[in-house]
């Protein structure tokens, strides 16, 4: 979607993809220790890491 939608306002296709692609590997390797932090800090919960 963002890809396909990044023309419109005269956006570049190439800087569109470095920057999805940025976004999405932070997503992912900083997903799991937030979840972590906040489930364990939060709660007594323990996760099987």
């Amino acid at each position: 979607m963002v890809f396909e939608t990044s023309p419109l306002p005269g956006g570049d296709p190439a800087d569109t993809v470095v920057q999805f692609s940025a976004n999405d590997f932070l997503m992912l390797s900083q997903f799991a220790p937030n979840v972590r932090y906040l489930v364990t800090g939060a709660s007594s919960l323990e996760l099987p890491f």
